[in-house]
């Protein structure tokens, strides 16, 4: 009896730390992202920085391993998805509303406007298929393909960011290894057995 309370109570003491571990990190990250940024940097540096937890996410569910050694936790894997997701529903939505990731993409895509709506639809169903789950493979790859142009056009233009839009340097450092973090969630997703 005393050797099954001794059990739980671990378990328990287990659980509190994991709880500590996993919170607290994201609330210090999340509100060190305040500091110094305006409300527009605010939106892009939130959904990019979920994007990358989302990324952590599944790499820990073993998605990617060729020689596992323990079976996958799909639950891991479904939660980094639906964050991939929201980075992506955050993505179609500065193409539509925000003026300066408007202007970064007409300045470095053939076509106009045409082809920003066109991005941003695909950005759409991008997003819905991290969300549902579905079709998540195929998504990943075209993903995988989308993300280095997005990282070496319009993320590395930093006088764009910086001269135009008043973006600080190691800012639009740290968005860039973000979206190279993405990159990488995407092609593990995009190869995953």
């Amino acid at each position: 009896m005393a050797l099954e309370v001794r059990r739980r109570l671990f378990k328990i003491l287990m659980r509190f730390g994991a709880i500590i571990l996993t919170r607290f990190p994201f609330w210090n990250c999340f509100s060190m992202l305040m500091l110094f940024a305006e409300r527009a940097d605010q939106r892009r540096m939130y959904s990019r920085t979920i994007a990358v937890i989302g990324g952590f996410l599944i790499l820990a569910s073993g998605a990617g391993e060729v020689y596992r050694q323990k079976p996958r936790t799909r639950s891991l894997q479904s939660t980094g998805q639906v964050f991939l997701g929201i980075n992506l529903i955050c993505v179609a939505y500065s193409l539509q509303h925000s003026q300066e990731d408007r202007l970064a993409y007409l300045n470095h895509i053939i076509g106009g406007e045409i082809t920003l709506q066109l991005l941003f639809v695909l950005y759409a169903v991008l997003a819905l298929s991290f969300l549902s789950g579905y079709c998540v493979r195929t998504a990943a790859q075209i993903l995988s393909v989308l993300m280095p142009l997005v990282v070496l056009f319009i993320d590395s233009n930093v006088g764009y960011w910086h001269h135009s839009c008043r973006i600080e340097f190691w800012n639009q450092m740290k968005l860039l290894g973000q979206n190279v973090g993405v990159f990488g969630a995407a092609i593990i997703l995009a190869t995953d057995c």
